[in-house]
């Protein structure tokens, strides 16, 4: 058997301006927003990082095939003046 409320505590009920409830489902409605939203900020992370490794690999490899002096570095002057004195070009 049901217990009976007072009217005036029902009427409370009624009259309140208390925001109702959520219920389960928009409960789990928000939640789910939540997780996509997340999912996406560490999709969108995800690729800047492949993309930011791809460049750095591609500058690498572009540095690996330059020559010593297109690549900026100056050989060693002494290796230089010797290379000179038997005759052989440097590259």
């Amino acid at each position: 058997m049901t217990e009976k409320l007072p009217v005036g505590k029902v009427l409370d009920k009624l009259r309140s301006t208390d925001p109702p409830t959520e219920s389960k489902l928009q409960r789990l409605d928000q939640k789910l927003q939540e997780q996509d939203q997340e999912i996406l900020r560490l999709r969108e992370q995800r690729h800047r990082l492949e993309r930011d490794q791809r460049a750095a690999a591609r500058a690498r490899e572009a540095d690996a095939t330059k020559p010593a002096a297109a690549a900026g570095k100056q050989p060693n002057r002494l290796v230089a003046a010797f290379m000179n004195m038997i005759g052989r070009k440097r590259t």
